[in-house]
């Protein structure tokens, strides 16, 4: 079984310190949530609404001073990376697998070195690397 881009992000997740993430499942997230399950260190932390879980994770990040992490599907046709560069210390858009280890060591250096909230938009349905690609 190949490595996923899910895969690589909860192993990062992981290895930084991350003992949970606050997130309402489904859509866009299915990914990131089997690849949670199939790791089993990492617990997902079920809320009600997306809100809730930035809540939850900001509440986590001011009393820990630690990382904390939240994950979210914006809806189809939306452009996230636009929504939140203005309110966020680091927003990027992942357009290839293999950017996403570089990108997220960024946000989370951004985050730890200047406090606030770090944002990567990961695709639903993409991006694939070339060994997940169909035939």
């Amino acid at each position: 079984m190949s490595v996923t881009v899910a895969d690589v992000l909860v192993a990062t997740l992981k290895k930084s310190g991350v003992s949970r993430v606050y997130g309402l499942p489904g859509d866009s997230l299915n990914g990131f949530t089997d690849a949670l399950r199939r790791d089993g260190e990492v617990a997902w932390e079920h809320v009600r609404h997306e809100e809730a879980a930035a809540f939850a994770a900001a509440g986590e990040a001011a009393m820990t001073g630690e990382l904390a992490v939240c994950a979210a599907s914006c809806g189809p046709e939306t452009h996230p990376q636009e929504l939140f560069r203005e309110c966020s210390v680091y927003c990027e858009l992942v357009s290839v697998p293999e950017q996403l280890p570089r990108l997220l060591e960024i946000a989370m250096r951004s985050v730890l070195e200047r406090g606030g909230v770090a944002v990567i938009v990961i695709p639903g349905r993409g991006p694939r690397s070339s060994e997940e690609q169909p035939p």
